[in-house]
């Protein structure tokens, strides 16, 4: 435009082009900002799925970790869950038998976790090792039975089991594997074992022509006059030649005497769980000799753990091994023993008959015999599990059941002196996360 010349007015297409450019730059900016918008969303989606992904893979898990606990209890259990709820989501567990090619026999247990849309499994195949108390019977040696059984449950024999012709004797339904290999938990007798415990040790000894005894409870403190002036006198004997001492509670009263919970001379302290009796330490006047134990009581009842058997060994391999231990025998008839702490008898040897009972359906108990049961015969009851190192024979009439309620009061050491070296209760021959659809 020159000088003098008059300015020109904008047409209408200049005002087009910039609500067009306008548009343009909303459109954009639009645009853009549902795309941040929609990054974000999925980032917030991805975000919650790999949280719920996570928590469904340790859902997975955590029913293998808990199929653990349960084959303690019964490893014969196959029944799994369904939809069993968790957190924030739910799990599953089946459970299948298969065989290795060398007849290894496993589980697969397959586990699913889900938690919202999201799913994780994992599969693990397992062996599962026997626990020690999950059997009515344990013997490393072997077994014959010469009349009817009762067996609720199952039997593991380490050496050949005679149950009569086709097992004939075998009645009320119990299972039994010969030629088992597998070595029990080992037991121990020392007081630091039984904490917890009203602890005594009983000591033959010889007073003035009198055959006595030296009672001590858990503090070393003598307590032999709660017996009487001339202590145990009047339940023990002595054969000089087979170095025998013989303890003989042969009557209610007498179990009453000795083994009340309130009153008796190995009587429970305040503030204690069990009675544990220790009859096994050396006498004070043959170190040679050993204790019988008869107990004839009426069906009176014993609430005490009674051990009756010392270790002579250094390992605790030894003490799987009736060589390195010495004992007598205890004999039960009309009595029944109803253990506090879960373990009834440690005997050397073990006999049994008429109306005697060892654990019940109450009070539930471990019978452990390191050389031989035997001269068990009619009406001999077993609840619980029993336990030999050596071996078995029997004259029929018994009635073994196992019962696991026994097992949360055993002292610490026989569960953690069981399966070394296998994790938990499994010992796992794989274990991997699979495709949930698979």
């Amino acid at each position: 435009m020159t000088d003098g010349e008059r300015p020109q007015p904008r047409t209408s297409h200049d005002d087009g082009y910039v609500l067009l450019a306008a548009a343009i730059a909303v459109l954009l900016v639009t645009i853009v900002g549902y795309a941040i918008f929609g990054v974000a969303a999925s980032e917030t989606k991805s975000a919650i799925y790999r949280q719920d992904s996570t928590e469904a893979f340790y859902l997975a898990d955590a029913a293998i970790e808990r199929a653990r606990a349960k084959f303690l209890d019964d490893e014969t259990w196959r029944t799994g869950w369904t939809n069993v709820a968790c957190g924030r989501g739910h799990y599953d567990l089946a459970l299948a038998d298969s065989t290795w090619a060398d007849g290894t026999v496993v589980v697969k247990l397959t586990a699913t976790g889900r938690v919202n849309a999201a799913a994780r499994r994992v599969r693990a195949v397992v062996t599962i090792p026997h626990t020690a108390f999950d059997m009515a019977l344990f013997i490393i040696g072997n077994a014959e039975v010469n009349g009817n059984l009762c067996l609720q449950g199952q039997a593991y024999i380490s050496g050949n089991a005679d149950f009569g012709n086709h097992d004939a004797h075998l009645k009320c339904g119990g299972t039994y594997t010969e030629g088992y290999s597998i070595s029990p938990p080992p037991f121990r007798t020392d007081q630091a074992s039984y904490p917890n415990s009203s602890y005594y040790t009983v000591q033959c000894n010889k007073v003035s022509n009198k055959y006595v005894a030296v009672i001590r409870d858990k503090t070393g403190a003598d307590v032999s006059n709660r017996a009487g002036a001339t202590p145990m006198n009047e339940v023990l004997s002595y054969n000089a030649g087979t170095h025998t001492f013989t303890f003989t509670f042969g009557s209610a009263l007498a179990v009453t005497k000795y083994f009340d919970d309130a009153t008796g001379v190995f009587r429970r302290s305040n503030g204690d769980d069990a009675v544990v009796v220790y009859f096994g330490k050396e006498s004070l006047i043959d170190a040679a000799s050993v204790a019988d134990i008869i107990f004839q009581g009426s069906t009176t009842r014993v609430h005490a753990a009674i051990l009756n058997a010392r270790f002579t060994g250094t390992t605790d391999l030894q003490r799987l091994s009736y060589n390195y231990w010495k004992g007598g025998r205890v004999s039960v008839k009309q009595v029944i023993f109803e253990p506090y702490n879960g373990v009834a008898i440690l005997a050397y040897d073990l006999s049994g008959n008429a109306l005697a009972s060892v654990g019940n359906a109450t009070w539930p108990g471990l019978t452990y015999v390191i050389h031989n049961a035997d001269d068990v015969t009619s009406n001999f009851t077993v609840v619980g599990s029993m336990v030999l190192l050596n071996s078995w024979d029997c004259q029929g009439g018994m009635n073994y059941t196992y019962n696991a309620t026994y097992l949360p009061r055993l002292p610490a050491y026989f569960l953690s002196g069981w399966n070394q070296g296998v994790s938990g209760t499994l010992s796992f021959d794989s274990w991997t996360e699979v495709n949930p659809g698979s």
